[in-house]
């Protein structure tokens, strides 16, 4: 590409000037190295070329020629600055700044014996105020959660079987799941019914029953 600009500007003169293009692409900071080739190549910084000054010398042929040798070399730095632009210009327009967060590490209480590290997929956006305190979590036998009735919230009379509608601990009343009452009562034989949710039941045909205990 910046072969192209300079030719565009000296297309009588650019072979002559390889060289000094050649020298300036070797001597410029590549990204992709994080260095110069030349720096690269000779384990050492290039020799340092002193800009030349007007009526140094006695000779008007090389005073010229030393005139048009800073022209060139600052029309060759300047192509090859805005072809690395145009590159990277190119390059950016299919690529965008993405982050992403696998994992939140979360702070538990001290008493809980869980790994403190958990996948998004594994967490839920929490809605409303922020909590004061930490929330009461359900206790854990080898690394799984044991479900603890919080309250029944609705029974149900299906086909002579009754089926509640149960508020685990630590869970939303979104949460709930029915359960058989029979097994409810053989799993948490210490739960108290309260006897007007049964006079209140609602004696219809569930058709779909969710995730009971076993």
């Amino acid at each position: 590409m910046y072969i192209r600009c300079f030719v565009g500007d000296r297309p009588k003169q650019w072979v002559q000037w390889l060289p000094w293009a050649e020298y300036c692409y070797n001597t410029s900071f590549h990204s992709a190295l994080q260095s110069s080739p030349f720096l690269v190549l000779y384990r050492r910084d290039a020799p340092r070329l002193l800009s030349y000054t007007r009526g140094s010398t006695r000779m008007d042929a090389i005073d010229e020629a030393l005139m048009d040798r800073d022209q060139v070399l600052m029309i060759i730095t300047d192509s090859l600055q805005w072809s690395q632009e145009r590159m990277t210009s190119e390059y950016n327009k299919g690529h965008r700044d993405v982050s992403y967060e696998v994992a939140y590490q979360l702070q538990l209480p001290n008493l809980v014996k869980l790994h403190d590290v958990f996948h998004v997929s594994l967490l839920k956006p929490h809605k409303g105020p922020p909590p004061t305190f930490p929330p009461f979590l359900p206790p854990v036998d080898n690394g799984h959660v044991i479900l603890t009735p919080y309250t029944v919230l609705r029974v149900c009379l299906t086909d002579d079987q009754w089926d509640i509608l149960v508020q685990w601990t630590a869970t939303d009343p979104d949460a709930a799941t029915w359960e058989w009452l029979e097994t409810f009562k053989h799993v948490t034989p210490a739960y108290k019914f309260e006897d007007k949710l049964f006079l209140q039941g609602e004696a219809v045909v569930m058709n779909s029953i969710a995730h009971r205990v076993t």
